[in-house]
């Protein structure tokens, strides 16, 4: 071999690396400028976000600042009166929650959250309600499932019920073949009893 043709063959072998770095590495997604892009947009609202609500408690310190006694007063009473309310609401809720959990109970169903967020309502008499309904759908859910699956066909009767079962050896050789082609478990019983 000359030279060239070394050169050539080293060239090719070359070529044939490359492309196989470029088959292997993978595509990239997003680039670095994609990424940052990304990052800086997130951090952008997550600042926008507190500085939001760091202007809310600045907003509501000036307007404490700026209330006399008796406004001031007034106004916290009625934060503290609305969080009183928040906190009765999640009570009256949990409560709800208990007593429906109960109810359910009751009728041999097992709540988890997924159920009493469906029945769960404002008040007692609605819950009852919400319960009954989801007691009814489940209680028919189950019978059209065993219906379903007690259907089905129909047992063929089993020679003439009102003739004594005969023994294999008191039977014809024809009706030992015809119980062997229509039932062929209760003859293998009958073969079976006889040794």
């Amino acid at each position: 071999m000359n030279e060239e043709e070394i050169k050539d063959i080293e060239s090719t072998e070359e070529e044939q690396v490359d492309t196989q770095e470029e088959v292997e590495q993978p595509e990239l997604k997003y680039t670095d400028e994609d990424v940052d892009r990304i990052i800086n947009k997130k951090v952008a609202e997550i600042s926008a976000k507190k500085e939001r609500e760091l202007e809310d408690k600045l907003n509501e310190a000036e307007k404490l600042r700026k209330m006399n006694a008796d406004q001031k007063a007034k106004y916290e009473a009625e934060k503290k009166d609305e969080r009183i309310a928040e906190l009765e609401a999640k009570l009256n809720r949990k409560d709800l929650e208990t007593e429906a959990t109960n109810m359910l109970a009751g009728h041999d169903i097992l709540a988890n959250e997924g159920v009493l967020s469906y029945v769960v309502r404002d008040s007692a008499e609605e819950t009852q309600t919400a319960v009954n309904g989801f007691v009814d759908l489940v209680n028919e859910l189950a019978d059209k499932k065993v219906k379903q699956a007690l259907a089905g066909k129909t047992p063929t009767k089993i020679g003439n019920a009102s003739q004594p079962v005969k023994k294999l050896s008191e039977m014809t050789y024809t009706e030992k073949v015809e119980l062997k082609a229509k039932n062929p478990q209760h003859y293998q019983t009958l073969l079976e009893q006889e040794r």
